[in-house]
């Protein structure tokens, strides 16, 4: 068993009719419906550093978040 699931093993799962993808799944993104036409992602990822440039590092995190978020195929 990952790390995740033992974890989340201990929090409650709270029902809503606008979350279209959930803990229930054992993922690490989050779609929240705010209307009909607009959703919200939120995503989570962790690695360490792998340049000392604060601004590469942002680079690099935000072309992680959206490879996942595409793999997804949330996009």
């Amino acid at each position: 068993m990952d790390t995740l699931t033992q974890v989340l093993r201990y929090i409650p799962v709270m029902k809503n009719d606008k979350l279209l993808v959930d803990m229930e799944a054992g993922d690490d993104t989050a779609v929240h419906m705010l209307n009909e036409n607009t959703a919200v992602i939120h995503t989570l990822d962790f690695f360490t550093p792998i340049v000392d440039n604060p601004y590469n590092y942002g680079t690099i995190s935000a072309a992680d978040a959206l490879i996942g978020i595409h793999a997804r195929h949330i996009v």
